[in-house]
């Protein structure tokens, strides 16, 4: 179980923020026409810019940035849909984290332009949004992306150290083999 949660762990975790997005978004009450083609668009937009982060292994760049990308969108069709939905906050910030943890620099710190961009439009376009949320809110996810740039510089001096390690055994097996030899 243990070994599976490793694995999957997260993909759990994004399908049931999809879940939780896709049933809050089929609660909403303050749609003047709730079974129309911008609600239906608006429930397979939001719950496919969730599900995309399933493919983060695949295309680590490409997934959470399009699922920002989607949201931004989607803040055009039906401007209370993003700015409502807990499922998309949690999302959102995945996606920012995801973004930060991207191995090329350039494309991470494109990322983090994607995710502010898009933040900052999402804000925009809500309804009552404040100057004070123009600002918290795309900081909220520059943070998001910091802490993956932190986990990334991490990750790659864990790899730097193992590498050494792994050359240090090799090179004392070969001074045991010529010792052994001599």
């Amino acid at each position: 179980m243990r070994a599976f949660l490793t694995r999957h762990g997260l993909d759990l975790l994004v399908v049931a923020t999809a879940v939780v997005t896709a049933v809050g978004t089929l609660l909403r009450d303050d749609l003047e026409h709730p079974d129309g083609p911008l609600f239906v668009l608006g429930l397979v937009g939001i719950t496919s810019s969730v599900l995309v982060l399933l493919a983060r292994r695949r295309f680590p760049f490409a997934a959470p940035a399009t699922t920002w990308l989607v949201c931004a969108a989607l803040s055009f069709v039906d401007p209370q849909l993003i700015v409502n939905g807990a499922g998309i906050l949690v999302a959102g910030m995945g996606a920012a984290v995801l973004l930060g943890t991207v191995r090329n620099a350039s494309l991470s710190r494109l990322g983090l332009v994607i995710a502010l961009a898009s933040s900052l439009t999402v804000v925009r376009n809500g309804p009552g949004s404040t100057a004070d949320d123009m600002i918290s809110v795309p900081v909220m996810f520059a943070l998001g992306w910091l802490v993956g740039w932190s986990l990334r510089e991490r990750t790659e001096r864990t790899e730097a150290a193992e590498e050494r390690a792994r050359i240090a055994e090799l090179e004392r097996e070969a001074a045991t083999r010529v010792a052994v030899a001599e």
